[in-house]
């Protein structure tokens, strides 16, 4: 009887201790990614970019999944940046897209959205200080992964940055038919200041004539009989076109070309692809 009461007591203790144990629902903390964040998808040397093909896809970008320690939702956001370090002080930066999945399509269009940050355009007859094709530009991608929905992020973690390299197709002049000018000026020997004057035809955007010149002045006109459509030396020389070293500005009171070579017969191009005059 003694050792039944013993062990009821003894059960009945266990049951009040037990009872008294906290009973609260485990505490997790998420801890700092231990896996690196990094993309996994190879990168091309360099993309080739026009408005005409902006909805193809450029890349598709996989990355790793880390690891935060706990089971949670993670999220993704794909950034796009002029600079490595993705500085808002020096760098523009632009969101490129956001899912929860490791992967993620880029569109030709999104890193076409980086061409007002650069001087960078697709014609083929504008270059470099140091003549090069000013077509191509440098930006960087990094993934950045968080957990849970807050708009401020915490306990994110960073991919390194990969490096992007694309050009701008440069669209190819089209060959097609263009309008003649005629020249005039007493430099123009049989010529002289009477119209129709010399015609310089025009293929492709490129003006040629055989003219004969003598010291004198002449400019160019784009309608036979219209004094007001003449083309002088300073409406060339304002559009960047190189000059040859034969043809001089006469400073006169229409600015007109003056020759200033050994008298000849020259073939005159005017070039409106590569902007230049040349005499030969």
């Amino acid at each position: 009887m003694k050792t039944f009461k013993f062990l009821f007591a003894a059960v009945t203790l266990l049951l009040l201790t037990l009872s008294c144990e906290d009973d609260n629902s485990p505490v997790f903390v998420a801890k700092e990614n231990t896996n690196e964040l990094k993309f996994l998808n190879p990168f091309a040397s360099k993309y080739l970019l026009s408005e005409e093909t902006k909805t193809n896809i450029a890349d598709r970008l996989i990355w790793t999944e880390p690891d935060f320690g706990v089971q949670a939702n993670i999220n993704y956001l794909i950034e796009g940046s002029t600079g490595s370090s993705f500085d808002v002080k020096t760098d523009s930066i632009k969101l490129i897209g956001s899912t929860k999945e490791t992967n993620l399509t880029v569109l030709v269009s999104h890193l076409l959205s980086f061409k007002p940050f650069f001087d960078i355009d697709d014609k083929p007859d504008t270059t470099t200080t140091d003549g090069l094709p000013n077509n191509s530009a440098t930006i960087f991608l990094r993934v950045m992964a968080y957990m849970g929905t807050d708009k401020a992020p915490v306990n994110a973690t960073y991919s390194k940055p990969a490096t992007v390299a694309f050009s701008l197709i440069e669209k190819a002049v089209v060959n097609k038919a263009c309008d003649p000018i005629y020249a005039l000026g007493d430099a123009l020997d049989g010529i002289g200041w009477s119209f129709p004057g010399k015609e310089l035809v025009c293929a492709s955007d490129v003006l040629e004539g055989e003219i004969t010149l003598k010291p004198g002045t002449f400019r160019f006109f784009q309608k036979v009989g219209d004094w007001n459509s003449g083309l002088n030396y300073t409406h060339y020389k304002d559009a960047s076109y190189s000059i040859d070293s034969k043809l001089e500005d006469a400073k006169d009171g229409d600015n007109n070309f003056k020759f200033v070579g050994t008298p000849g017969t020259f073939t005159i191009t005017i070039d409106g692809v590569n902007k230049i005059i040349t005499l030969k």
